[in-house]
């Protein structure tokens, strides 16, 4: 299915699903999850909730706990990030924000 973008009068973009803009350096947090296979299933589930996340490596410098794998995703984002997570079982044992 395609969608055509609207535009205002002044040509910016009328679409309520994009954020602000770039026109601001949005934060990056990161989900700390543990496994690596938990932190893919995290990511493959904010996919699918239209939430940009990718997998990283956090050491043990960054967090309690020893080294870990979690995501990182838009601090923008992080109310989104919790609920879809908590609904889906996934245990994060802290956020950082990068």
């Amino acid at each position: 299915m395609r969608r055509s973008n609207q535009l205002n009068q002044t040509g910016a973009d009328t679409d309520s699903r994009r954020g602000t803009g770039a026109s601001h350096s949005v934060g990056t947090c990161t989900a700390v999850i543990g496994s690596m296979t938990r932190a893919m299933k995290a990511q493959a589930l904010l996919s699918e909730a239209a939430v940009r996340a990718s997998l990283v490596k956090v050491s043990s410098a960054q967090t309690t706990g020893g080294c870990a794998y979690g995501v990182d995703f838009p601090c923008t984002q992080r109310a989104n990030v919790q609920v879809v997570l908590e609904r889906a079982g996934v245990r994060v044992r802290e956020y950082l924000q990068v």
